[in-house]
């Protein structure tokens, strides 16, 4: 799936019992998570993502990443 150009997955886990969550971030290692349903692994993989989106902005004229408004 794909969510703000980047791809995650969700997959049914057997044990424990609940859902798994990947995302794939170009040039990083992928960020895992469990959930308990299915709708709330797409949701917390859609977070992620937006918070990892978010951590990537650079204002002009730095070099670090902007904390998006915190």
């Amino acid at each position: 799936m794909e969510h703000n150009g980047t791809e995650y997955s969700v997959v049914q886990a057997v044990a424990p019992r609940g859902w798994k969550w990947t995302i794939h971030l170009p040039g990083r290692n992928p960020k895992i998570g469990r959930s308990v349903s299915r709708a709330m692994a797409v949701a917390a993989a859609k977070a992620a993502i937006e918070k990892a989106v978010r951590g990537k902005i650079v204002k002009p004229g730095t070099s670090k990443p902007s904390l998006g408004g915190i």
